[in-house]
């Protein structure tokens, strides 16, 4: 179709995006106003009809459940010396898996207890952050996290923190099926197809009334990235403030909100007891000024 008739399409484009399933809805029309934007600004049309046909509401990230304290402990139980602190240490910084990586020991600044975010590992290649992304960043190491760095002594033919048995690179994938999934199964905290967990099941599931004989993995199965949603509830749970929770995991405020808002909420409390208790210990203190002002 001519851009010159496609520019007069609005409700045509409107009723498509109706169309279309709700997990396609807003990347495919995103894409589609991104590329008519371009043709108005090249001057190939004059209105952008994807834009003129209505809103495009992003959806709400689908809320993950964080691993309880317990529950990851389980894993990491289930899990051999070299990839147990490495679990660990990721639900304890909240790195992208494609950033633990990447992680070189040069990273890592023990004196200080912190580590610095430098690169990535996607796809076989390692790619440096720019000088001003926000994925680069500095992160405070726990003693936990710490403690699992300095658990793993260092090899002699690699600088990574996590490197593969050869010395070169993990393989995500090879590691989630082979590691991850593997122990997670073991801890109880797999999801079968018929919904039930792992714990149930050996054989035959040993839920009430199911009828399933083979436990088969579902999507509802944690995945590695949800060390990094663990990160986050226990440093909004600690009190940590939107804006330095962005800072420290590399995102910007509007994803922490639309990732992490049901947890921000649940964070309120803390928030409003940190305040009442510093007005109350000002209020100490001035009543101590006062009254040693009157003693005076």
């Amino acid at each position: 179709m001519p851009l010159a008739d496609l520019q007069r399409q609005a409700l045509e484009i409107a009723a498509w995006r109706a169309s279309l399933p709700e997990r396609l809805r807003y990347p495919a029309t995103s894409a589609l106003r991104q590329a008519l934007a371009a043709a108005v600004a090249w001057e190939l049309i004059e209105e952008n009809p994807a834009k003129n046909a209505g809103k495009n509401p992003q959806p709400k990230a689908r809320e993950t459940r964080p691993l309880t304290s317990e529950e990851l402990g389980r894993v990491v139980g289930e899990l051999d010396g070299t990839h147990g602190p490495l679990v660990t240490f990721a639900a304890e910084t909240g790195l992208r898996p494609c950033e633990w990586l990447a992680l070189e020991r040069r990273d890592v600044d023990r004196a200080a207890r912190v580590l610095y975010v430098e690169r990535e590992h996607v796809a076989g290649e390692t790619k440096p952050y720019g000088k001003t992304a926000a994925s680069r960043r500095r992160v405070p190491l726990t003693a936990r996290a710490l403690e699992a760095i300095e658990s793993l002594p260092p090899r002699l033919d690699s600088p990574l923190v996590f490197p593969a048995v050869s010395g070169g690179y993990l393989n995500l994938r090879n590691w989630r099926s082979r590691e991850w999934d593997v122990a997670v199964e073991a801890a109880g905290l797999a999801v079968c197809k018929c919904g039930h967990h792992s714990g149930a099941h050996d054989a035959a599931c040993h839920g009430r009334g199911c009828r399933c004989e083979q436990f088969q993995r579902s999507t509802s199965s944690p995945v590695p990235y949800v060390l990094r949603h663990t990160f986050a509830s226990n440093a909004l749970a600690a009190g940590a403030g939107t804006f330095e929770l962005a800072r420290v995991m590399g995102t910007s405020l509007e994803m922490i909100e639309r990732t992490y808002g049901h947890l921000v909420r649940g964070a309120d409390d803390a928030f409003r007891s940190r305040l009442d208790a510093f007005a109350a210990e000002r209020s100490g203190v001035e009543v101590a000024s006062a009254a040693e002002g009157d003693n005076g």
